[in-house]
C-alpha cells in the first residue's frame, strides 16, 4: 500500500468531533470536484487557459483541505 490518498485530519481538526460536519465537508468537496472536472473538460476543449485557471483557483482551498498531494502541484501550478 502506498500513500494515502487524501487525509480528512484538517477536516477532523476543525470539527471539533461533529461527524455531521466531517460528512457535510466531504459532500461539498465532491460537488466542487465534480464541477471542477467539468470545467477543465470544457477548458481544455475550448483551448481556454484563463478558464483553466479559474477552475484550479475555486478548488485549491479543498485540495490543501483534504490533503490530496497527487493534485496540490497541479492545482498549484494552474492557479499561477
Amino acid at each position: 500500500a502506498g500513500p494515502a490518498l487524501y487525509s480528512l485530519d484538517k477536516i477532523r481538526e476543525l470539527s471539533a468531533g461533529d461527524d455531521s460536519f466531517i460528512a457535510e465537508m466531504i459532500l461539498v468537496f465532491i460537488e466542487q470536484a465534480v464541477w471542477g472536472i467539468e470545467n477543465f473538460e470544457r477548458a481544455r476543449r475550448e483551448k481556454d487557459a484563463e478558464l483553466a485557471k479559474k477552475v484550479a483557483h475555486r478548488l485549491k482551498p479543498s485540495v490543501k483541505t483534504m490533503n490530496i498531494q497527487t493534485l496540490d502541484h497541479v492545482i498549484t501550478s494552474l492557479d499561477q
